[in-house]
């Protein structure tokens, strides 16, 4: 499909209804423009996406989730070819001062490939800023070390709040083994379900799967 636009005076432009339709787009919906190595311009509907900011309730919920029970494991790892994609909250209680969650994840990392998106980044570094602002450096340090990959968003095929669909859809795409996520409330009802090979599990369910493969010794 090949249009001519005409730019006004103020730099603005109309875009036909076929190109709209064709794109997608709706009166207030957002374009992103891509300008190649080449020149040419590419214009792509853009995705708005809600960024959720934590009550207390919720950082109260995440760090009970997203610790460890007393005793339990070893955190003596094997090699492991597992990569794990972490949610916006276990980013978030791992920014903690003295989280035996990000004592964890730092052992694993050595084993296994941790990522994440920017969308889980973004919500996770939002609300360290509002909450626990000292310790956003330690958190800026420690995203970095994990593979940052882009944001993906298709159905997934199962109930999910639009908020989340970015998570799964990342992990899915990335062909993760596991979603660590410590969201009880939007996650719940997906714990211990495996969703187009995505195996989703809090931090207990994790230590079980590692105990289970032998990546874990117990004590």
């Amino acid at each position: 499909m090949t249009k001519v636009i005409t730019v006004n005076a103020r730099g603005a432009l109309t875009l036909p209804r076929k190109v709209r339709e064709k794109l997608g787009v709706t009166r207030g919906g957002q374009l992103v423009v891509n300008i190649d190595e080449s020149g040419e311009v590419i214009l792509r509907a853009g995705v708005v996406l809600p960024v959720e900011i934590y009550s207390t309730a919720r950082v109260e919920e995440f760090q009970r989730m997203n610790e460890f029970a007393p005793g339990g494991q070893k955190a003596s790892l094997a090699q492991s070819p597992m990569r794990v994609f972490l949610d916006a909250n276990i980013l978030f209680s791992a920014a903690f001062p003295r989280s035996r969650l990000a004592e964890f994840l730092g052992e694993l990392q050595r084993h296994a490939v941790l990522l994440t998106n920017a969308y889980a980044n973004t919500e996770a570094a939002r609300n360290i800023a509002a909450k626990q602002p000292k310790r956003l450096a330690a958190h800026e340090k420690f995203a970095a070390s994990l593979e940052l990959v882009s944001l993906q968003l298709f159905d997934p095929g199962v109930r999910l709040a639009e908020k989340d669909q970015p998570i799964l859809c990342g992990a899915i795409a990335e062909d993760a083994d596991f979603l660590l996520a410590g969201d009880k409330k939007d996650f719940g009802h997906l714990f211990g379900k495996t969703i187009r090979g995505v195996k989703i599990v809090n931090v207990q369910m994790l230590l079980a799967e590692l105990v289970a493969r032998g990546i874990v010794r117990e004590l």
